[in-house]
């Protein structure tokens, strides 16, 4: 049959359409994996279809051929099927509680490929043995998992479990989009802007042009009038940090070669002059990786630019929400100004004025108060509105407001609220109180025993 191919054990079945181009690279008896692409430009995604043993012993030949796989490719690379194994207890349901130990080599052998779990929508479970009532069995033993490089070709990645018909396994669902993102994009202040050279004469030019208006409007204004420079000036000088980072080391490389064959002076000194450069400007793709990771701590050893697009792309994923249940309906889903001190001089006595007409009890207009609204999931796999904590987004300069109210207020409260009110005061513990209540109530209910004279 055209478009198809059955792996060697005949349980392996794949088919595609006329549009795809699919070449099988490896057939084995638990695995099939081919490179699929869908038009002339697209370099191809490989996928592995797996359906492993039963029996752990069995499952040893196949992670070893995929760790082999795996080592001689650096491409798009998702696996799905039956792995007839399970990542950790909340996969199983019903039956001999599972042991972590079962899963190690299959743990291990995601490690040792660089893949992870790309989670799903749908029911937790794959897979269901039907027995008695009281003695089913569930597991979810059908996933898809990728490397890293797959996150970075796609930009929406989801996993969907259908209903099981005539099968005690539920089919997968795996959709890829490569499409740009339609949600609104916010000015982001990237901290290796203020070590290069200009930064601060652009926030200075923008910052002291004369606007008319009340504290609010002329602060809003400059803010405003500021990022939009600073945009444009990160995108026109500084440019593509990346690229950058590959024309200096071609750069050092050139004069490497040219310091090798002719061991002049100038040689070296130029060869060495690239090196800084190059050292110089990796430090700068390092700040960026870090702020996008939002990582605080220090990494030893290499830059690990891998391990932080890992982080930022495992946030994407864990943020995005593909669908959600509205009711008995499925919503289908498309797609601080950091380091202010290096500024205050230029800006300290706009934003002061603004602060004065605050505790004068002007009111705050709309775009100061104004807030993004943003879901943070409480579980692994959210389905439903209420798995989700809206947080609310505040604008930094209604939180500088509520900062200074705070340190004020904080000094007098503790004068004017009685010691029985224990919750939200510092060095007051609302847990005090209720543990006093309990002490009560039990005292309550002991019996009276009067006193015979």
């Amino acid at each position: 049959m055209k478009d198809c191919f059955v792996n060697i054990s005949n349980k392996i079945w794949i088919f595609w359409g006329s549009e795809v181009k699919c070449d099988v690279f490896a057939n084995d008896a638990q695995m099939l994996t081919c490179k699929v692409s869908v038009s002339s430009a697209d370099s191809g995604t490989f996928i592995s279809f797996v359906y492993a043993k039963t029996r752990s012993a069995s499952r040893i030949q196949l992670w070893e051929h995929m760790r082999i796989f795996a080592s001689t490719i650096n491409e798009p690379w998702l696996v799905c099927g039956d792995f007839n194994c399970i990542l950790d207890p909340n996969e199983k349901r019903g039956g001999v509680p599972h042991k972590l130990s079962k899963s190690l080599d299959f743990i291990e052998f995601l490690t040792d490929c660089g893949l992870s779990d790309m989670g799903y929508n749908g029911s937790p479970f794959t897979w269901c043995h039907e027995r008695k009532e009281e003695e089913i069995i569930w597991k979810r033993l059908d996933k898809m998992v990728a490397n890293d490089e797959l996150g970075a070709k796609f930009t929406s990645i989801s996993v969907q479990h259908l209903a099981r018909v005539s099968s005690d396994h539920s089919p997968l669902f795996i959709t890829l989009k490569d499409q740009p993102s339609n949600t609104i994009k916010y000015f982001k202040f990237l901290n290796f802007w203020v070590e290069q050279e200009g930064f601060q004469d652009i926030v200075k030019n923008q910052w002291n042009q004369h606007v008319e208006g009340n504290p609010f409007w002329i602060l809003q204004q400059k803010l405003k009038r500021v990022s939009k420079a600073l945009s444009e000036w990160s995108r026109n000088k500084i440019c593509d940090i990346f690229i950058k980072s590959s024309h200096l080391e071609e750069y050092v490389k050139i004069w490497e070669d040219k310091y090798i064959n002719s061991l002049d002076q100038d040689d070296r000194m130029a060869l060495n002059k690239a090196t800084d450069d190059l050292v110089l400007h990796l430090k700068v793709v390092d700040t960026f990786w870090r702020q996008k990771a939002h990582l605080k701590w220090q990494l030893e050893g290499d830059e690990n630019t891998k391990y932080f697009h890992y982080v930022v792309r495992g946030r994407r994923h864990h943020m995005k929400i593909h669908r959600i249940r509205n009711g008995a309906d499925w919503i289908e889903d498309e797609d601080d100004i950091a380091n202010a001190a290096s500024c205050w001089e230029t800006v300290e006595q706009d934003m002061v004025s603004m602060v004065k007409d605050v505790l004068k009890g002007i009111p705050m207009p709309r775009y100061f108060t104004s807030t993004c609204l943003v879901l943070i999931s409480k579980v692994q796999h959210p389905q439903e509105f209420s798995e989700f904590r809206p947080i609310s987004l505040s604008n930094v300069t209604n939180k500088l407001v509520s900062k200074i109210l705070n340190n004020r207020l904080s000094k007098i409260l503790p004068n004017i609220i009685s010691q029985n009110q224990s919750g939200f005061m510092k060095g007051r513990v609302i847990g005090e109180n209720v543990l006093l209540a309990q002490e009560i109530v039990h005292g309550i209910r002991k019996p009276n025993k009067g006193v015979m004279w």
